[in-house]
Order: structure tokens, then sequence, then C-alpha cells
């Protein structure tokens, strides 16, 4: 009687897991779905759907001079696969960056929604709900992603969820394939890639589920990608005038007002200026915002935060890894600490989904945890949105409050640590009007 008793408490609960391996992803479809087109309601409102789409392609215009650069103009040239994407979408450029933005989401949700249904089946509702609920309500994941759509980032996310539900499903070459593919299209997707996979191998290699020439193998591929990609941009691409010229001669005319030729003009910069780029990005966080240091540091408070909510508290070594290791490394040579901190956040929750897919844990996401959790993101809901260059909305205010706001415009941040770094966009400039001149 108690084994055939056992036997249906056993039935009952996958039957009830299943139910919600439906119904969980369809939610948080809808939600997130509702979040990303949330910021731009009175927009349509106002112009109706086509002029919202206007509004958005013309609002992004540093995000569309960057997918200007793709492999069909440009060679093997660096982070060219969104601007692939983008021109094989549409040769329009409004429709293209449009289509982009839809293409990059849904790249985005299937490999999450696949996660998500296997975490319902492995789960009891209340655990699957909850940890579904912290992905789409986090105001580092979607409410932030949906005021900056145009960048790579979601598109590079997708490529990190997939490597992770290719190695949940023991397909690891194309787990360490995916993450080679995001590095064409920004080098993030190595950056927090890496830890990714370095996490999932680890946790193979001490079940003894990979053996040291498994291990040794999937590092030297991974190594030898990374490589090969590298020096094949180096080869096989454009040069830095040509790729410039080629960003001149598809940006729109609507660079003619000056603050949207400005935003042009920075994203052909940091596309074709190499290491005075770097320098140019690193000179902001250390001399010109004075924020830094406050952004630095709230952005790794708000992680160790996010290892309470997830079910990390008992992998802190992992979630050290996972997540403040890129944020740390990306916030030292780059801006946009938003942005980074979105990605750590997001590479939490996957390396999450993979310990309770492996191994479910019930004890990891006890009561307990989930109320401690929930008053946690309440909490950080509270404080506000990270968009692409802050941590959220409270800390710009306390940061103002005590002097250290940052008051430094584009020009003068430019201007500032590279003097003359025009020069780029000048150059290119004269050659496009003689090939002009000699096409008349």
């Amino acid at each position: 009687m108690g084994e055939t008793g056992g036997r249906q408490e056993q039935s009952c609960d996958g039957s009830s897991g299943y139910r919600w391996s439906r119904v969980i992803p369809i939610t948080f479809l809808g939600v997130t779905l509702c979040l990303l087109v949330r910021p731009y309601i009175d927009v349509i409102r106002s112009h109706g759907l086509r002029g919202a789409l206007s509004y958005i392609a013309d609002a992004e215009i540093y995000s569309r001079t960057v997918l200007a650069a793709n492999f069909y103009s440009d060679g093997f040239v660096r982070r060219g696969l969104g601007g692939t994407i983008a021109k094989a979408l549409s040769g329009n450029w409004n429709n293209s960056i449009i289509l982009f933005i839809a293409f990059s989401v849904t790249w985005f949700m299937v490999p999450i929604l696949s996660l998500l249904k296997r975490v319902a089946v492995a789960l009891n509702a209340r655990q699957a709900i909850y940890f579904a609920a912290v992905l789409a309500l986090s105001p580092q994941t979607f409410f932030g992603w949906a005021r900056d759509l145009s960048r790579t980032d979601l598109f590079v996310a997708g490529w990190l969820a997939i490597a992770v539900v290719a190695w949940v499903d023991q397909r690891r070459m194309l787990a360490v394939s995916a993450i080679l593919c995001g590095l064409l299209v920004h080098e993030t997707a190595v950056v927090f890639g890496l830890p990714l996979l370095a996490a999932m191998l680890a946790e193979d290699w001490r079940a003894g589920v990979l053996n040291r020439q498994q291990v040794t193998r999937l590092t030297g591929i991974a190594a030898a990608g990374i490589a090969s990609i590298i020096f094949l941009q180096m080869g096989f691409g454009v040069s830095n005038l040509t790729l410039a010229n080629h960003m001149l001669r598809e940006t729109p005319v609507l660079t003619d007002d000056p603050v949207h030729r400005l935003y042009r003009d920075i994203a052909i910069y940091m596309a074709v200026a190499g290491p005075d780029a770097l320098k140019t990005a690193i000179c902001y966080n250390f001399e010109m915002n004075k924020a830094y240091w406050l952004q630095f540091a709230s952005c790794l408070a708000v992680l160790i935060g996010y290892a309470l909510i997830l079910p990390l508290r008992r992998r802190p070594t992992t979630a050290f890894i996972v997540m403040c290791v890129p944020a740390v490394f990306m916030m030292l040579i780059a801006n946009d600490t938003g942005r980074w901190l979105k990605l750590s956040v997001l590479c939490g929750w996957l390396i999450s989904a993979f310990y309770l897919l492996r191994k479910p844990e019930g004890d990891s996401l006890r009561n307990g945890v989930i109320a401690q959790g929930s008053v946690i993101l309440t909490i950080l809901l509270f404080m506000g949105t990270t968009k692409h260059n802050n941590i959220n909305p409270m800390l710009d205010r306390i940061a103002l409050s005590a002097s250290l706001g940052d008051p430094v415009s584009l020009r003068v941040w430019m201007d500032t640590c590279d003097p003359g770094w025009e020069r780029y966009i000048q150059t290119a400039e004269v050659q496009l009007q003689r090939e002009q001149g000699v096409r008349r």
C-alpha cells in the first residue's frame, strides 16, 4: 500500500509539474513582452504603431550606426554578425533596426522559455513561479532592456542562454560554439560566457560526468576558437578607414541634427579607433566620472543581493566568478555600467537554472529563501530601473546630493580624453566626398 501510495503521489506531482511547465512559460512571455513595450505606449497612443516604430529607429542612432558594420560590406569585421542579420532582414534602414529588435528578442526568448519549462517540471509550482518572476520582474533585466532594445545585448544574451540549454542537454560542443558565435556579435559574449562555461565544466568535473581528457579538449577548443576568430577579424576585415567610410555612407540624413551626428560619430570612433577608443573609455571612468567608484561598489552590492535572491547562497565562489568577475572586468575597461550589471544578473539566473536542472535542490528555494529573496527584489524594484549607464535612479540621486553627479557632456568627454578624436570621422568624410565627386 505504501509503495502504491508513493507512486500515486509522484504521479500527481509530475502532472502538476507538467501543467505548470506550460502555464509558467506562457505567462512569463506575456509579462515580459508587455514590459518591453511599456516605455513606448505613450508614443504609440500619440503617433500610432508605425509612428512609434519610426520614433524608436530615429532615437537609436548610436546603435543603428553600430549595426551598419556587416559581413556583406566589410569582410569578417569585428562585431559584424548583428549588422549582417539586420541587413539580411531588410535593406531599409528604419525597417532593419525594428526587425533586428524583434529577432533579438525572439533569439533570447526561445532558450529562456525552454529553461523555464524544464525548471517548472523539476521544481514545485511555488519555487518555479518565484524563479521565473525573478528574471521577469527584476529591474536589472526586462525593465532595463526595454529602454535599450536596439543594442546587441539581447542578441548576446540569447547566445549565453543557448549555451546553457545545450550544456544541460549534454551537447557541450554546441555550448562552446554558441559562445564563439556570440563573439561575432560582441566581446561580452566571451567575457560573460567563459565564466558560465567554466562553472558548468567544474560542476560536471566534480560530479565525475567529465574526465580530464574531455575537460582539456573542451578548454582547448574554446581557446582555439577565440584565437581563430580574432585572427580572422584582423586579417579578413576591411581597413578601419574603409569601415568608417561605410558607416558614414549608411547613416541616414537625420544626422544633420548636431546631437544625432555626435552619437553617430562616437559610434564610428568606438568601432574603428582601436586602442584609442579603449583609452578614451578608461579615461572617462577614472578621470571624468566622479561617481565611478560609487557605481562600481553599488554594482557589486546589487550582485551580492542577487546571490541571495537566486539559489546561489551556498555557491559563493560560483556567484563571484559568474556574476562579479565579468562585471568588474567590463567596468574597468568600458563604460555603460548598467549594461554589464544586467548581463551579470542574467548569468546568475542562467547558472542557477543549470544547477536546479542538473540536481534539483528544493532546500535552496525553500520558503524562507523565497521570502527573503522577494524582499530584496522588492527593495531593488523600489530603487528603480537599471538603464545602460546607471545602477538605478536612487543611486543617481545619492550621487547628485553628494556632489558626485555626472555633468560632463559627451562632447567634453571625447574632447578631453582624446583631443582630435574626430580625425577618424573627418578622414572618412573626405574619402567619401572624393568618391561621390568621382561618381558625379
